[in-house]
């Protein structure tokens, strides 16, 4: 029997768990020195629960996909942007009564994990070119990002974006064969908000899988998944951008994928 993906939708008391950057607040300060802005954490945050839990069961919106992946929510717009990873195109599903879907690119490559950039373009993790991709409003296709230290990147997976306009990502080698690979890590970074500056945040072995990546409220701390060791691990965020040398936060006992984070971290 032929595998139909599909795309399900679940609407959370708190909204939608996101991976798009923080919304600003009024406690704002910014670090002459990193060019960053820091965030007053609230003073308590309300006990560990689990927000689907006692939510109805998702709706099932359209099966007709072959292997969904990335979805990302546009809170200024009210769409939810998702790649179709082995169709090799990004859609768009605007929320209403009727539910309304579009295809909005072509050819993405593989593209898995979407993200909005300072500007809302839309980044998409692409694994085909080894790259971050950028759209531009008029549709055209660029490379934000698809080289460490002249050498060519895994292959993003999947994104997150921090307040300030860093972007942070997880490259594993899915699908990659030895001989193309030309870094000898698979990483998380940070590309800085310059668009340029590109850090190694996370040098994993090549028995690991940096897959899923989300940042927490304020932007304190950052998170991402090892889905060939079944581990989450979660480091502090510095001054400058780069992470506390990162721990172990959970072992889930099956390759975790996807994070996402929900109002209350």
């Amino acid at each position: 029997m032929k595998k139909r993906f599909g795309v399900y939708i679940l609407l959370l008391s708190a909204g939608l768990l996101s991976a798009c950057p923080t919304p600003s607040t009024n406690n704002e300060q910014t670090s002459a020195d990193a060019g960053m802005t820091e965030r007053t954490p609230p003073p308590e945050l309300p006990p560990p629960e689990n927000p689907i839990g006692k939510q109805d069961q998702p709706e099932l919106i359209d099966d007709g996909f072959v292997f969904t992946e990335g979805p990302l929510w546009d809170a200024k717009n009210k769409i939810v942007y998702f790649s179709d990873l082995i169709g090799n195109t990004l859609y768009k599903m605007t929320l209403g009564d009727p539910v309304d879907i579009q295809k909005v690119r072509g050819e993405t490559q593989l593209g898995n994990g979407l993200a909005l950039d300072a500007k809302g373009r839309i980044v998409t993790c692409e694994r085909i070119t080894r790259r971050l991709s950028v759209m531009e409003s008029d549709g055209t296709v660029n490379t934000l990002v698809d080289k460490y230290e002249g050498k060519l990147l895994n292959g993003p997976n999947d994104i997150t974006v921090h307040s300030d306009g860093a972007i942070y990502f997880t490259d594993p080698p899915y699908a990659l064969s030895d001989d193309k690979k030309e870094l000898d890590f698979n990483g998380v970074f940070r590309l800085a908000p310059d668009g340029k500056t590109l850090t190694a945040l996370w040098k994993g072995e090549a028995k690991t899988l940096p897959n899923g990546i989300i940042l927490s409220p304020y932007d304190q701390k950052l998170y991402f998944a090892d889905a060939a060791n079944d581990v989450i691990w979660v480091g502090t965020l510095k001054a400058d951008g780069g992470i506390e040398t990162p721990k172990k936060f959970v072992d889930t006992g099956e390759g975790p994928d996807g994070l996402a984070m929900d109002a209350n971290g």
